[in-house]
């Protein structure tokens, strides 16, 4: 398996972390309103508070001592959901995100995985594509900006079976 060595585990609840990640979020979440064209953007919102309150797991690939890619994921018994993905955008097209995304995956242990976004954001939906994900679903937010959800099955993806055989399903 491939080392990663620049990724850990985040501790959101340290105040210069939280700080971290929420400049993080404001970049990318940023980019993203702009793709989808929303002025009123909900991750956009997000406060260092807000973020040191999650109890979600924060994970992080780091260039030299850079945060370039924050993950925020949830899991129960066998799922897992991806609630944020971001790559700040000076490390766009770097394969940064294609790295932390595939090590989550492979991490979790899971045996489906399932990310939210806006369903115009074409760069995002193609890349998790990638990793074998299929919509499930489309619909309105309560603000009218149109979402897609996209499932993959861990088990039988390709994609994680070529780095994650051991997983008996």
């Amino acid at each position: 398996m491939e080392q990663h060595a620049n990724i850990y585990r985040l501790d959101q609840a340290d105040v210069s972390i939280s700080r971290d990640i929420c400049t993080l979020f404001q970049r990318a979440y940023g980019i993203e309103a702009q793709i989808v064209g929303a002025d009123d953007f909900p991750p956009l919102k997000r406060t260092p508070e807000d973020i040191q309150l999650s109890n979600a797991t924060f994970t992080g690939l780091f260039d030299s001592a850079t945060l370039a890619a924050v993950t925020e994921t949830r899991a129960d018994e066998n799922c897992l959901f991806v609630d944020s993905f971001v790559v700040d955008p000076q490390f766009f097209r770097k394969g940064f995100g294609s790295q932390l995304l595939q090590f989550i995956l492979e991490a979790s242990q899971c045996d489906t995985a399932f990310v939210e976004t806006a369903a115009a954001n074409e760069p995002a939906i193609c890349f998790y594509k990638r990793f074998g994900f299929t919509e499930i679903d489309r619909w309105q937010s309560v603000a009218g900006l149109p979402l897609v959800k996209l499932g993959v099955n861990l088990c039988f993806s390709p994609v994680i079976q070529s780095v994650r055989p051991e997983v008996d399903c």
